[in-house]
């Protein structure tokens, strides 16, 4: 018996989940930072009940989001494609904003980290200093940019321009995933550092969101695939919104002393939150939408 996507599984309390899931883990997270995190190094100097608390928390929720989406048969009709909503244009556009200023931000690093190596001929060296994948986060920040400020203008008007950019609609993919490789060059401990491996799973929520996203929108082998909106955006908007809300609140408090030089906040994954958030919200309520049409007809 075939169970993906064929189950009356409700997706809206995935919605209510998702908020108070992110403020339990926020809130979490700030007392980790206040308390047992080293600034200087990231790692853990104590806590261990509530990091493991942290973790399940994380772990218990994303499995959630993941194998209800899976077994839903709501996620089988998602498609954005011809909404017109303005809250979803809006938080598209900042998103798009967002990627705008880390575009910026990646091209000033890469060259700042270009004048730290000795020697332009040595890929290693390119590599191991951040600058090719920092230049190479620039340059797919800025293609994804343009990608979401189309997009923002097909959700404002109604619109599918976006969906005939197959080529641009992976940018995002290349953008996170260039991220992911900078993090892993770092030669540190991926499990006691709990920023790195915390990123690393969201990066890699992100990676899957987005591939499955420029696959819906596009066209391209979507079928079977709109389960993995709900399944991984959620999981990766949670966790992005638990490192970026105390990042951002200890900023203008103190952030030397409580947040570490290689983690700091990143507007573009809190613009993420919400655009994900958004994003998922449309998609039920049309489809709640279309559903109740059906049933007024019959």
């Amino acid at each position: 018996m075939k169970i993906k996507q064929s189950l009356s599984v409700n997706i809206k309390p995935m919605t209510i989940a998702f908020c108070i899931v992110s403020a339990v883990t926020a809130v979490i997270r700030m007392i980790q930072m206040l308390k047992f995190i080293d600034v200087e190094t990231g790692f853990y100097n104590g806590g261990s009940i509530i990091n493991i608390l942290l973790i399940i928390v994380l772990a218990a929720s994303s499995i959630y989001f993941a194998v209800a989406s899976f077994l839903s048969k709501e996620t089988k009709e998602f498609d954005f494609q011809g909404i017109k909503s303005t809250a979803l244009g809006v938080v598209t556009a900042f998103f798009a904003f967002s990627l705008v200023c880390d575009w910026i931000s990646s091209f000033l690093n890469s060259g700042r980290y270009l004048l730290d190596i000795p020697s332009l001929s040595s890929a290693k060296a390119l590599m191991t200093s951040g600058t090719l994948p920092v230049g190479m986060q620039s340059f797919f920040a800025l293609l994804s940019a343009i990608y979401f400020i189309i997009l923002a203008i097909d959700f404002f008007k109604g619109t599918q321009k976006a969906s005939k950019l197959k080529i641009l609609a992976i940018m995002p993919v290349g953008w996170a995933g260039t991220r992911m490789i900078h993090r892993f060059i770092r030669q540190i401990s991926y499990i006691e550092v709990s920023d790195l491996f915390l990123e690393l799973v969201m990066i890699a929520f992100m990676i899957m969101f987005f591939m499955a996203f420029a696959q819906v929108n596009s066209g391209v082998y979507s079928d079977g695939f709109t389960w993995r909106l709900t399944g991984f955006g959620l999981p990766a908007a949670v966790i992005a919104f638990m490192l970026s809300v105390p990042r951002l609140m200890l900023t203008f408090v103190n952030a030397s002393a409580y947040i570490n030089s290689n983690h700091t906040f990143k507007l573009c994954d809190l613009a993420f939150v919400f655009f994900a958030f958004v994003l998922v919200v449309s998609l039920v309520n049309r489809d709640n939408n279309s559903s109740a049409a059906e049933a007024k007809e019959e």
